[in-house]
Order: C-alpha cells, then structure tokens, then sequence
C-alpha cells in the first residue's frame, strides 16, 4: 500500500510467481489525520480484498517531511533534531527511521501519532516505510554508476528529484502548482548540481502520461528523456501489462525495498 495526504494505492502479488493480481487507487484531499483516518476506513470498507488478512503488508507513506543522515554521522538520541530542522514536526507525531543500505543513510520521517495507530491495528503486521527512501534505493540499485543521472518522479503537485552516479549526490521534493513550475525546479536543480541538461540522463517515474504537457515541455530543455521501470521481478498479465511501466513506480518497487 501506498497512501498520503492526497491519495491511497494498493496491490497484491503473490510473492511465489512476483505476479500482480489487484491494483486500485483513490484520490482526494485530507486536510488532516482525523479525515485521513476516515477516508481510510471507508476504503477499506468498500474493498473486501483489502481486508483479507495477508500474510505480509507493506506499506509506503508519502510525505514531504523526512531528512537524510549519513549512517557515520547518526546518533539515535538525536533523530528528533536531524528532522526538526528542516521541518516542523507537531507534538502528535512520532518520528521513526529507516535504514537506506545504498545509499549508506537514515531516512528520518514523522508521521502523525492517530494515523500510526490505525495502521498498527488494522495491520498488525505491517512493514512501515518512507516513500523517498524506496525511490532513492530503487534508483540506486539499477543506476549506471559511471555517469550522472537525473531522476524525476512526479505525483499530482509534488515532484522528487533524485540524482547519483557512483552514489547518491542529491534528493528533495518539491510542491509545483503548474508545469512552468516544475520545469523552474528541474533546471534550477540541473543547473546547481552540474547536470548538463544537452547530456545528462533524466528517468521519468510517476503518473504522467507520453507527450502531457509536462512531459512535452521538458522534452524542449533537456534532450535524454527515458521511462524508468519498475523491479524487473514484478509481473503484470492480462490488463495490467497495459499500464505504463513507469506508473506506480514507488508503489511496485515497495515490495523489493527492505
């Protein structure tokens, strides 16, 4: 499952084939963890398959609030510190962390004491993890080591950047209200990590179509524009093979991030 403040995905595969056999996804506006909880309950109530009690739950929450620290430089006593600094964490939320094994990092995020009390009673089982942190780990495991590349992953008006060669060199999102402003933080972004826009690869992930306005601007400033994939384990059959390889990319990939 992937859920945030603006919507909620989920699939099942079966992990003896890695054969996708349900994929739903809903969107809407919480404005807080209260409406969050509600709308989560009432998806659950209309979906008998996501109620059945799976033997594994993974879960991805996507939120702008989370930080990284180099694992050397970690202190366990200071994770609240790390994350309050660049962000604003209200006195509700619990701060959790998870291990980024490529990239040789902490992913430190917070999410809102109610929501993680729902999720750990009606998964019991889950296997919580911060959306930023897969993508970085997927990106890493299957990145040309040799040479920069500039990944983009776009959701509805949030966007990430990632970008590594031997290692991971930068990551951030963005909130962008049109297409002028995500081209604006994708070549200022370019511009201040040395990407050459005429040379760098830049891996698109997320649900934008071929040839949307967005993808059309891009393909006029920079000139390596490629789809990225999702885990080549994953098998989609029968309708699903006519998603987009690069939709859900986070979601997918949740499931070989451990």
């Amino acid at each position: 499952m992937e859920l945030g403040n603006d919507s909620f995905s989920a699939i099942v595969i079966d992990p003896s084939t890695n054969i996708l056999h349900a994929l739903v996804k809903y969107e809407f506006h919480a404005t807080g963890d209260a409406e969050l909880v509600s709308i989560l309950q009432h998806l659950l109530q209309q979906n008998d398959f996501l109620r059945i009690p799976f033997r594994y739950n993974f879960i991805s929450w996507v939120s702008p609030q989370s930080t990284l620290v180099p694992i050397a430089l970690y202190k366990s006593d200071q994770k609240n510190s790390y994350l309050q600094f660049n962000h604003s964490v209200s006195q509700n939320a619990q701060i959790l962390t998870d291990d980024l094994r490529l990239s040789n990092a902490k992913c430190i995020y917070s999410i809102q004491s109610e929501l993680k009390s729902f999720l750990d009673k009606q998964f019991p089982n889950h296997r919580l993890k911060h959306h930023s942190g897969i993508l970085i780990e997927s990106i890493l495991s299957r990145s040309n080591k040799k040479e920069k590349n500039f990944n983009l992953n776009i959701r509805e008006n949030h966007m990430d950047i990632v970008i590594c060669e031997e290692s991971l060199l930068f990551s951030n999102s963005f909130q962008f209200q049109s297409s002028e402003d995500l081209l604006y933080f994708v070549l200022f972004t370019m511009e201040q990590n040395k990407c050459d826009p005429h040379v760098t690869d830049c891996i698109i992930t997320g649900d934008v179509e071929v040839n949307s306005p967005v993808h059309n601007m891009l393909k006029q400033y920079i000139k390596n524009i490629y789809w990225g994939v999702p885990h080549k384990k994953t098998v989609k059959q029968g309708k699903f093979s006519e998603i987009p390889e690069h939709y859900h990319f986070t979601l997918l990939n949740r499931l070989f991030c451990e």
